[in-house]
């Protein structure tokens, strides 16, 4: 009897790692990091899953649900992209996988450890403090009531051209109620969001509004990354 379902992630360890640190039990979702035979498996446990009958059906969400996740893991730790690498179920404490596969493109890349520290209080061990929900976790929840929210948070890990950006940007501003309101609500970086949206519109239409001065889209998608991070 198949006792829940899961999503195997398949990616960069690096990237991995970092899932795991932010996706933590008892909240939803998690990773979990598990040893069978001479393989290890990063398998996500959402309540997602409950009540579904297949690995199919558990593949079409689990799409759905970590694509979402890249986005806000993009934003969070500026994760690549994970993708679906099989339906895992857990059978009498065994997990087993159901393959699929959809690889990332490889990427070189370089990370620090977080370190383990004490607290120590008049010569006594602190006990560790309880766990809280992460940031990715209390994002994900609020995108499962705002389907604009969900909406940046699929475009923003796959934004790599003018198009997916500006489309994040008109996510922004129908999140906030026009440009005119977002620009309020930003204050100071009104001028640098005005320059990036100008940017990305002039890119995506060859017709469009030249302004004097481009901005590059790296630091365009960088000034969108921010106000992503502000308003949300």
């Amino acid at each position: 009897m198949i006792e829940k379902w899961g999503a195997k992630l398949a990616g960069s360890d690096f990237d991995l790692s970092d899932w795991r640190e932010e996706l933590k039990e008892p909240f939803d979702p998690y990773v979990e990091l598990i040893s069978r035979d001479n393989d290890r498996l990063n398998v996500l446990w959402s309540k997602e899953f409950v009540n579904l009958e297949t690995a199919d059906e558990v593949r079409q969400r689990a799409i759905g649900l970590i694509h979402q996740l890249n986005g806000i893991m993009y934003l969070q730790r500026r994760c690549q992209p994970l993708v679906f690498g099989g339906s895992a179920r857990l059978v009498d404490g065994k997990v087993l996988v159901d393959h699929f596969v959809e690889l990332p493109s490889a990427t070189i890349r370089m990370r620090g450890n977080a370190i383990m520290v004490q607290i120590v209080r008049d010569g006594v061990v602190q006990p560790p403090p309880p766990p809280v929900k992460s940031t990715a976790q209390t994002l994900l929840e609020t995108a499962g009531g705002d389907d604009v929210v969900a909406d940046i948070f699929g475009y923003i890990s796959s934004a790599i051209d003018w198009y997916d950006l500006y489309k994040v940007i008109e996510l922004c501003e129908s999140k906030l109620g026009g440009e005119h309101s977002l620009g309020i609500a930003v204050g100071g970086k009104a001028k640098p969001w005005k320059a990036a949206k100008t940017t990305a519109n002039f890119f995506r239409h060859a017709r469009a509004y030249r302004p004097e001065t481009l901005m590059p889209f790296g630091e365009a998608k960088d000034v969108v990354l921010s106000i992503v991070r502000l308003i949300l």
